[in-house]
Parts: C-alpha cells; structure tokens; sequence
C-alpha cells in the first residue's frame, strides 16, 4: 500500500493544503477599503489598482496581505505575485498572505491589482449576501512595520478593455469579451504612467453621518470580521495542449460580442480549403516554432466565392481540467478570436452553447502587434476550439496554454480490487473530486453552478477525508455553513448564499451528520466546539416541527432528498430517518467535547422514539419493504423507495430479519422500488452493511457502467442518466455537468462498508475493522487517519479468507465478525483465537470482537477465517 506524501515520520501533517502557518497574522490593520469613484451598479467590472512607492532598502521580509470583493489578481512590479480570496460571506471575509521579498527591489516598486466585481443580485448567480458590495484592502507589513496600505492615495480606473456583456458562462460568472485596443496591458509595469487615473475613493464615511462617530475604514458593514484564509492558495500549473487540428468554418452570421456560442455551435468545421494554418503541432512544443494563420482571401473573385472561411483550431488538452486559457501572438488589429469550451467532440468540432445557462465561449479582439492574454476567470474544458475572423493578413501564433487551476491535495490513498469496474469508479471518483474542488472551495459541479451546496453535496466531505486525510478544505466548509447559518436555526442550502425561504431543512439535517463522520476520524474538538452552538440552534429548530408523540411533521422549509421520485408528503419516513441520525449525530459530539448535559439524554431518547414509531408503522410485511410515508389517516401509502429501505437497513431502524428481507425484495423485483441517483450515497452503503456486496457491484455496473464504458473518466451528473423524475415523470435536464460531486458516496462504501474500517473513538483513537468482502476475492484499501494509515488487505480461496490489516505503531485494534455465528476456525498471526466478546446490535445483529494489540515498532496482523 503506498502511502500518501503528506505521510512523514509516521505521523499526518494537519492540513497538509492549508495556510503556511509561518505567515503572521494581521494584528493591526492599518489600510481602507477603497474603490472607484462613481463606479456605478458594480456588475461585471474589473477595476485595476495601482501603487508606486519608494524603498530606500531592500525590505527584511515584506508580506502582503490582501482581499477584495469579489476576486483579485496581484502583481509586484509587473510579476504575478497572488491571486484570491476564495468565495466568502463578506461578513467572514477572507484575506490572503504573501511573501513578496524576491519581487521587491529598492527604489520606486509598483503595486498592481484588478479586482472582479460580480454583484449579481438575484436567482442562482447570487453567490453571496451583499454582493452590491465592492471594495479592494490590502496592506503591506515587514515584521512590524507597515510600508504600504490602500487609502486614497492609490491610482485607479475600470479596466476598458473587458467589455460588459450580458451573456453568462456560467451561473458564478460571465463570459469574457476583451478588445485589447480599449486598455493598455503594461498598466501594472513600471513604464506606465498612472498620473491620468483617478485617485480611489474610501468605501465608507469616516464619520457616522448621524451620530458624528468614527467609523473604521477598514472594518465596517458588511466586512465586518476580516479572517486569515485557512487553505493556501490554488496551484497553478502551465500545461500545452497534447493534440491539435485544424480545419476552416463558413462564416454564416457577422461578429457579435454576446453569441459567441451560439455562433461556434451553428458553423460544421471542415477540411482546409481555402483558410490555412501552417505548422500546427508546434503548440503541443514550448518554443517549438510559429505557427501561421490565414484566412480566405477576403477580395476573392465573385467568380469562385463561395463564403468566408476563417481557419479553426482545435486544442487538445488530453483530459478534462479546469483552467484559464492563454496564448500569445502577433497579428493585426481589429481580428476577433472566438474561445470555445467542452468537454468532448461532437463531429470532430466543439458546441459551446450547452444551454442558456451554459453558453461557453469567451472572445478576443486583437488590438495588433504582438500581444498575450490569458482569461480572468477559469473554464472547466478539455478542448478549447479557436476559430480566427476578419483576419485579413497573417497572424503568427508563438503558444497557446492553458492554467490549470488545482487545491493543494496531497497524494491519494489507493484502491485496488478484483472487479475492474469497482477500480475504474475509484479513480473517477478522485477525478470528480479533483476538479470539484479548484479555487478552494467544495463545489457541485465546476460548470454550472460552482456551488458549495450543504445537501446533495455533502458525500464530496467523506470522499476528501477518505482519500486525502485532514484538510483545511473540510474546516473550510464546516467554518462557512456555521457563519452562514439562518438566525431562525436553518442553515444555508449553501455557501454564502443568503435566500433563507429557498434553504431546505434536509440539506441541513445532513451537517451535523457529516461533522459527526469527520470528528470520528479526526477528533478536532475545537471545531465542534466552535459548531455546537449552531448545532444546539438548529436542533431546537428540529424539535419545533415534532408534534406531540415525537415524531417529525412535514417543516416550514423545503425538503429535497434527491432529484428522484420520491413521496414528500404527511409523515415522511426520510424526513424522520435524517432528523433521528441528526439528533444521534449531535448528541454523541456533545457528549464527546463534554457539552452535553441533558442535551444529549434528550436528543437521543428523541431519536429512539422516531426509530422505534418507523420501524412499527412503516414496514410493509406482504412486500417486505418499508413504505415513504403515512397518509393522513395513518395508514401506509404503497409508494417504496430505494431512499426509504436503504436508511432503515443501513441506520437499524430495519432488524435482521427484516433488512434480509428487503434485499431479498430488491433482488427480486427491484422495479418495486423508485430508484434513487448517485447522489444519494447511503444506498450502496445499506448494500455492504447488509452483506449484499453482489448487489452493490450491481449497482455500480447500472450507475456507473454505462458512463464509465462511454469513456468518461469522472463521475458525472447522473441524477438518472442525464434525466430524473422528481416530478414522477421522466424528463431531459440541459446543461448536465461531467463531473459531479453529489455522486462521491464510493469512498464511504469502501472504506467503512466494505472494508470496514471504523474509527470507535474520535481521532480513531480505537480502531474497528469490521470486513464485509461478500463476492469479492480480493482488495485492498486504506484511509489516513490522524496519526497515519490504516489499510486492509483482504484475499481469499475456496478454503479460507485473508486478512492483512494495518494500523499506525503502538495501536491497539478490534477486528470484528458480523456473523449469525462464529466460524470454526480463526487464526491470528498463525495462533488459534477466540473472541473477546460478543455484543447483539439494536437491530439483533450479532458481532464477534477480536481484540488485537500492537506493539511499539509495528501493528499489523495476519487473520485466516477458516469457512
């Protein structure tokens, strides 16, 4: 088993992706929030920031400190030096460290930033609360003392050459449209001269209009708390397209700067014929040669005319990334550069337009002469088409490249088995979660909505612990929903969003579950410590819609569940089976950080009473399932899901005898029941913990087979197969994302199901492995817990199954057989064992508990289960 490289002298670095924790904290902040004088709505702008100062030495060690509302880019005398902050409640506003000493020199340096302002008020772009809000802080400090901060003094102007169009790319951003006749590109270099600028404007009063007060000008409304960011800063990797092609289009409608998309997607790109480029594989070379482009003959004969050809080429970057494209060339002015994206071809061409939510193309408009240019924002792609127009001379291309944009992952843990299909979901999951978490945030897709939503992406959290260890993206996400939580106990559907109405209530119930999975790996009590509170809030507000018995009526917020067919009615038995775990959840991290009091005996006698009230109303005995919910009149509705029995099977609410049923059921009929989407991960969970791991290999040939043989390599939004039936009808969804984070419940069915390593204490502080291999012959996995890795190694013959189990040094282990009865023969490390105990679960489901002890040098064991 290899380990990963955050491993290192047996011991996890915490937040191996975070902040370099050598970087000093703001004490003191010393600079205003400044902005540009009448800068009008704010939307879509990008203002550029400039500073020239004197430094009579070379500074010791200067470190910039800097945000912005809502995204800066940062350079130190003409070198990049830093960009950021990622997505934040402005009231939790991030800021970023950077060590600028290699850029400095002594004499007159220049400071240049470009913040991107967004401001979308309304609908799904509303990425945050008062995002009319805009403003630029930073300050620069050399131990202690301060050498520069952003006040009035700063030179300032809007950036002309983005134009401002109404087209989006995406819900997070819109596209990009950049004449570079109408904006000097060196603006940020010494040679510039700044003096026409305007100077910046404080953001705020300095004093209270009314009252006379003075108000800070660096910490006001909605900047109130002003935080250090806990990851690093995303990396940026150069990479070269490993393909390329060319062809020529036929110009069928004239130049507009907003139907960039549209417009790729009607034109068919074919052979060259009369539009021309020359020495194309140049660009998958750095400094390999120019590459000539040209058009058709724009005062071609009438007598052979037969449309405008304008050359196309097409960029193969080898594998789906999310990046910000570049290049560099020389040509002359006034051509224009249509920039498309997509994930695949479709007739050896690109189709940017995915929908209207999606139209994914970006322009250029040369401004002549030699120039380089690279996107603001990133694009998630594979292939970048470019299709050259009202080029009238040679334009020389010298390199095209695209930035890939990545979190600081360290490397993975690793999974192998005997099913090749269980092997290839693995490491689409990895994929998915590689590209769901560019700019350091969590998100549901990297090209729709960039969102770090609490609900249906909650399974991408255990799929990082699981793969990655401790990060500082976890904390991050758990931080953000605490800082966002609704004041009535509700907590945002997601981060920062501010629509209370539109948050629904299982999206919340699924965050004290998630923080309780976490905290058993990790044991970080300071964050629970810091989430209680909220925890307690929300849990009060999840008593309120108990009525007199105890049970959970329907609440005064949506519920989602999953985009599936599911009923949502009456006494819903999903509802009830999330909210008894959130009250179990919270009650054990109360209890665990010795806040529990009577909090925790009465959240968990709440959580008996609703299991108990499911498992005697909803069980259907003649079909041996349980039903989604209870009509008025108490009697059972006869809808059945897969959400339902897979959370009574896998949560106990289901004994033995009757989840043995409900399998049998589903092997049988399973058209029974509505099936459930990728993103509900507690299904193949429930497949495992009822040793039916033939039907969750099934479940992964139905789910994923299908994408995964059509040559994806991510999980992709597979609600139902690029469709769902919410409504109880089939129906096609547009603009579906290929790779989706809803769907990463593959890491929890391996590592706790299948494999059965389980934390029994926070932090793993005690260790069970409790194996479930079912049909499988062989695998091997592993997790990082705090203290190192823990992995098992399971193979097995006609005769006898294998265990290699492994643990950090000096770790004692529990290994457990979930058995009617005990085997006849059980060998550990070549001796003869008995169990140390024998315990009936609340669903009379036996276990057998081995208790195994490590030494100081090494724990590992070798157990032979004779059958």
């Amino acid at each position: 088993m290899k380990a990963a490289k955050m491993f290192k002298n047996s011991k996890f670095l915490q937040y191996p992706d975070g902040r370099d924790e050598s970087l000093p904290i703001v004490k003191s902040w010393r600079g205003k929030w400044i902005w540009l004088k009448d800068c009008g709505d704010g939307m879509h702008d990008y203002i550029c920031f400039r500073k020239e100062f004197l430094l009579e030495d070379k500074a010791d060690n200067p470190v910039i400190h800097i945000t912005a509302e809502r995204e800066y880019i940062l350079w130190v005398n003409g070198h990049f030096a830093g960009r950021g902050p990622f997505l934040s409640d402005p009231k939790y506003k991030r800021y970023d460290s950077f060590r600028i000493r290699d850029l400095f020199k002594p004499g007159k340096n220049i400071i240049g930033v470009m913040v991107y302002h967004h401001s979308e008020k309304l609908g799904a772009s509303r990425l945050t609360p008062h995002q009319e809000a805009c403003g630029f802080l930073c300050q620069i400090d050399d131990g202690n003392n301060t050498l520069l901060v952003s006040n009035q003094s700063w030179k300032t102007a809007r950036n002309k050459a983005y134009l401002r169009p109404s087209v989006k790319f995406d819900d997070g951003s819109y596209h990009e449209c950049y004449n570079a006749s109408a904006f000097s590109s060196n603006w940020n270099e010494e040679s510039f001269d700044a003096s026409p600028w305007q100077n910046a404007v404080s953001c705020m009063q300095e004093k209270h209009p009314l009252w006379g007060s003075t108000i800070p000008q660096n910490r006001f409304f909605p900047w109130v708390n002003l935080i250090p960011s806990e990851t690093g800063m995303p990396g940026l990797t150069k990479r070269l397209p490993k393909n390329v092609s060319s062809g020529e289009v036929i110009q069928r409608r004239e130049f507009s700067a907003s139907d960039g998309a549209v417009r790729m997607s009607l034109e068919e790109v074919l052979p060259s014929t009369k539009a021309s480029v020359l020495n194309i594989s140049s660009l998958t070379t750095a400094g390999k040669g120019t590459v000539s482009v040209k058009n058709s003959d724009y005062f071609e004969s009438e007598d052979t005319f037969d449309g405008i050809r304008n050359a196309t080429i097409i960029l193969d970057f080898g594998r789906l990334m999310n990046a910000r494209f570049g290049f560099r060339f020389r040509s002359p002015a006034n051509v224009k550069i249509d920039i498309g994206y997509a994930w695949n071809l479709e007739g050896g061409r690109i189709i940017p337009y995915v929908s209207s939510r999606t139209p994914q193309a970006d322009c250029y408009l040369s401004g002549g002469d030699m120039q380089e240019w690279q996107t603001f924002q990133w694009r998630h792609f594979r292939y970048i088409q470019l299709t050259f127009r009202d080029l009238m001379e040679t334009l020389e291309l010298f390199e095209v490249w695209a930035e890939e944009v990545e979190h600081q992952f360290p490397e993975a843990v690793e999974f192998s088995s005997d099913c090749e299909l269980l092997n290839r979901s693995w490491k689409a999951t990895e994929n998915t979660i590689r590209l769901c978490c560019a700019n350091n945030q969590t998100m549901d897709n990297p090209s729709r909505e960039r969102k770090q939503y609490l609900g249906d992406c909650s399974a991408i959290v255990p799929a990082i612990d699981q793969f990655f260890g401790e990060t500082a993206l976890v904390k991050k996400y758990f931080h953000q929903f605490d800082e966002s939580q609704h004041r009535s106990g509700l907590y945002r559907y997601s981060t920062g969003h501010d629509d209370d109405g539109a948050s629904l209530f299982d999206h919340s119930l699924a965050l004290p579950i998630r923080l309780y999975e976490h905290y058993m790996r990790f044991g970080d009590d300071k964050l629970v410590l810091r989430m209680m509170p909220g925890i307690r809030r929300f849990m009060e507000l999840s008593e309120s819609i108990l009525d007199s018995s105890g049970i959970a009526m329907l609440p005064p917020y949506g519920i989602w569940f999953d985009w599936a067919c599911v009923k949502r009615e009456n006494i819903s038995f999903i509802l009830n089976a999330l909210t008894a775990r959130a009250f179990i959840s919270s009650a054990r991290l109360a209890a665990y950080v010795g806040c529990g009091d009577k909090n925790s005996e009465v959240w968990n006698e709440r959580a008996n009473k609703i299991i108990c009230f499911l498992r005697e109303n909803f069980y259907d005995k003649k079909r041996s399932v349980y039903v989604d919910c209870l009509m008025d009149n108490g009697t059972r509705d006869p809808f059945v899901s897969e959400h339902s029995n897979s959370l009574a099977v896998l949560w106990g609410i289901a004994d033995i005898g009757q989840s043995d049923a409900i399998m049998n059921a589903y092997q049988k009929n399973r058209k029974l029941f509505s099936s459930a989407s990728p993103a509900w991960k507690y299904l193949p969970e429930a497949f495992i913990h009822a040793h039916r791991t033939d039907l969750m290999v099934d479940w992964i040939k139905r789910k994923y087979g299908p994408v995964l043989d059509a040559g994806y390599d991510t999980l992709p939004e597979t609600w139902c197969l690029y469709g769902e039936n919410t409504l109880g009808r089939w129906r096609c969804r547009n603009s579906r994302a290929v790779a989706q984070g809803a769907g990463l419940g593959l890491p929890d069915t391996v590592v706790h199901g299948l494999a059965g390593i389980v934390p029994l204490e926070p932090g793993f502080a005690k260790v069970g492995i409790s194996p479930k291999p079912g049909s499988l012959r062989r695998f091997s996995v592993a997790v990082p817990g705090p203290d190192g890795i823990y992995s098992l190694q399971y193979s097995a013959d006609a005769s006898e199954n294998i265990y290699k189990i492994t643990v950090p040094a000096g770790k004692d282990c529990k290994f457990i057989i979930n058995e009617p009865e005990l085997p006849a023969n059980v060998l550990v490390n070549g001796t003869e064992a008995r169990p140390d105990s024998e315990n009936k679960t609340f669903n009379n489901e036996t276990s057998f508990y081995f208790n195994l002890k490590g030494s100081f040098k090494e724990s590992n064991w070798k157990i032979i289960v004779k059958k």
